[in-house]
């Protein structure tokens, strides 16, 4: 496995990342479409990569992957950012999902209590800002979420995301189930909420 330490990065002051705490390590221009300009984004979607940071890094630069997210946040709290927030990933499952939401992936599994603290922090202040941003409430949705995505808007799990062919079913076109029982979502919500109170208006 290649560590990440080997991918070069720069920060946002060079001009790439939107988040100025992410380290950016770009997907394969063949994982992601191209926006046109600013997006209506109303969702943000919580994953786990059911592996380590490296495991997604590695995989999202693939050009065979098919798949990508904004954002991958590693077990020690570093933030990676693999596709520019304009633009739109592949992570959902559902093409309109997609195009209203960011994803973030989490070193860790569905069915396996791996979850760290300084992932959930280090998470819950890049949710506070991206809430800030798009003016996104900051709740939990309960449930699949709507078959349209403009519909609503929140922070949700990719296994609320609605099956594009049979919306009653979620975790997109292949049903996945994470992050999975053991993400703490009470914890974490409270966390954005706390981290969103502490930022000045428009920051």
């Amino acid at each position: 496995m290649i560590s990440t330490l080997n991918f070069p990065y720069r920060r946002v002051g060079e001009g790439l990342t939107d988040y100025g705490d992410a380290i950016w390590i770009p997907t394969n221009k063949n994982n992601f479409s191209h926006g046109d300009g600013a997006r209506d984004v109303r969702w943000i979607v919580i994953h786990s990569i059911e592996g380590s940071a490296d495991d997604a890094l590695n995989w999202f630069q693939n050009e065979k992957a098919k798949v990508s997210a904004h954002y991958v946040i590693d077990y020690n709290g570093k933030v990676y950012q693999m596709v520019r927030e304009k633009d739109v990933a592949w992570h959902a499952g559902n093409w309109k999902y997609n195009v209203y939401s960011i994803g973030i992936e989490h070193a860790g599994f569905a069915d396996k209590n791996m979850f760290t603290d300084e992932e959930y922090i280090a998470s819950a202040k890049l949710v506070a800002y991206l809430c800030r941003k798009y003016n996104i409430p900051i709740i939990h949705w309960e449930g699949i979420t709507p078959e349209d995505p403009t519909n609503g808007g929140g922070i949700i799990g990719h296994n609320q995301v609605p099956d594009p062919k049979n919306p009653k079913l979620g975790g997109g076109i292949n049903h996945h189930s994470d992050p999975g029982k053991f993400w703490n979502w009470d914890y974490f919500i409270n966390l954005v909420k706390k981290f969103y109170s502490q930022m000045n208006v428009g920051g």
